[in-house]
């Protein structure tokens, strides 16, 4: 059972919104031309994608400490990819790809 007081959820909303709500609560502008990376306090990266049939997606790129749920979006429901993720958050970032030059370990 996910413990709802450490639940933050990830989705797209229409083709310029990006919706984080739970323990984290903001609504940001994602570049829709190119990929973006959604960091969180927890070491978890994701990469947001508005994608040429109009579906918000959402990949991993680094796991942190945050359990990790993703459940996929579907064209013909028009529905987004959505995560969640629980545990301990502080804080969100998002950046566009070009923006984003990680140095990793």
């Amino acid at each position: 059972m996910i413990e709802t007081n450490l639940k933050t959820v990830i989705y797209g909303a229409s083709d310029d919104l990006l919706e984080i709500e739970g323990l984290l609560s903001e609504e940001m502008n994602p570049s829709n031309d190119e990929p973006n990376v959604l960091g969180f306090s927890d070491g978890t990266l994701l990469q947001i994608e508005y994608d040429d049939d109009g579906i918000w997606r959402i990949k991993m790129l680094r796991a942190g400490d945050c359990e990790y749920f993703h459940e996929q979006g579907s064209v013909e429901q028009d529905t987004p990819d959505k995560v969640t993720l629980v545990g301990d958050l502080q804080w969100a970032v998002l950046a566009t790809r070009g923006q984003y030059n990680p140095v990793m370990r």
